[in-house]
């Protein structure tokens, strides 16, 4: 949020499920270009025109979000999936593979300590 502030342009919008940390995230980003949604990540619907996601809730549930999610993304977006090191196990990247085999993005896997897959998200001329 201070980031976007700073530049000028964008807003942030997170997902919480919790009301209290709902309710301290807002606290938090006060004066800033967030919105906090206090709902379930499935419920929720982005606003059109997305250029970034980071999928950073349960491991099970970042696949099934990305794919909610995707008609609300931008064409060339990026799209970052937290925990993907090889410790956390191997369904999520071999579901992040999958979604590479769709067609729906490109990943990069980046070794660091926990692990990200940085995507673009692909999307053909008719929005799909």
């Amino acid at each position: 949020g201070t980031v976007l502030a700073g530049a000028g342009v964008g807003t942030l919008y997170a997902v919480e499920i919790d009301p209290r940390r709902a309710d301290i995230t807002r606290k938090h980003c006060e004066g800033l270009p967030v919105v906090v949604e206090q709902c379930s990540s499935m419920e929720y619907m982005p606003p059109q025109g997305v250029g970034f996601g980071w999928f950073d809730s349960l491991p099970d549930l970042r696949v099934p979000e990305f794919r909610r999610y995707y008609p609300a993304f931008e064409p060339g977006a990026l799209v970052a999936f937290h925990d993907t090191a090889p410790h956390h196990g191997a369904q999520l990247w071999e579901d992040i593979l999958g979604l590479e085999s769709e067609g729906l993005l490109l990943p990069i896997r980046l070794r660091t300590p926990r692990g990200v897959v940085v995507a673009e998200v692909v999307k053909d001329d008719r929005g799909g």
